[in-house]
């Protein structure tokens, strides 16, 4: 199946000025899906760990002495260990893939409600990102400052990064122009 000249022509236009040159309706539920593979990857994987090890323990006064008695005891623990990976893997895929919406949904709102793509958004959302955080989990001012620091770096870096990716692909950014246009009333 392949897609109409039509068809690629309209997915190019609704790409254009956007970051990382995807629409929202595209970009959203990709970082849903992403975000939401890599929490249950190192959810799975954390929780294999931590089973492998709570089984151990808490079977460490009945170690098998015969070879059927180990088969059974790695069969048991196999599947506990699957079992406990699963149940995190699972928990930590919805915990990530909302955070990452809701993350990537607030910079769109903020694109939307700013009717500008740039690196302000990119940086309000991380510093409200971090500031919930820190609130959240009750963090001390030392720390909760320098999450806000953290965030706000990360912010800046990557509304940066954006911003030079579309500006490099010939769109134009509102401040870019204006230090063209105010460079050009001075000389």
């Amino acid at each position: 199946m392949s897609l109409k000249p039509e068809a690629v022509g309209e997915l190019k236009d609704i790409n254009n000025g956007q970051r990382f040159h995807l629409h929202p309706k595209i970009r959203l539920p990709m970082v849903f899906f992403i975000t939401g593979l890599f929490g249950f990857m190192s959810g799975a994987k954390a929780g294999f760990r931590e089973s492998s090890a709570r089984f151990f323990i808490e079977n460490l006064h009945r170690l098998p002495n015969t070879k059927g008695g180990w088969y059974l005891y790695h069969k048991r623990k196999g599947f506990v260990n699957l079992k406990s990976s699963l149940n995190l893997g699972i928990y930590r895929s919805w915990k990530y893939a909302l955070l990452g919406i809701s993350y990537f949904g607030m910079e769109f709102l903020l694109d939307s409600t700013r009717t500008k793509i740039d690196f302000l958004n990119t940086l309000i959302s991380t510093i409200s990102f971090s500031y919930i955080y820190s609130n959240y989990f009750r963090l001390s001012s030392y720390s909760s400052r320098n999450i806000l620091i953290s965030g706000a770096i990360l912010g800046l870096g990557s509304g940066l990064l954006q911003d030079t990716m579309i500006y490099l692909r010939g769109e134009p950014i509102w401040y870019v122009n204006s230090f063209h246009t105010l460079k050009t009333r001075l000389i």
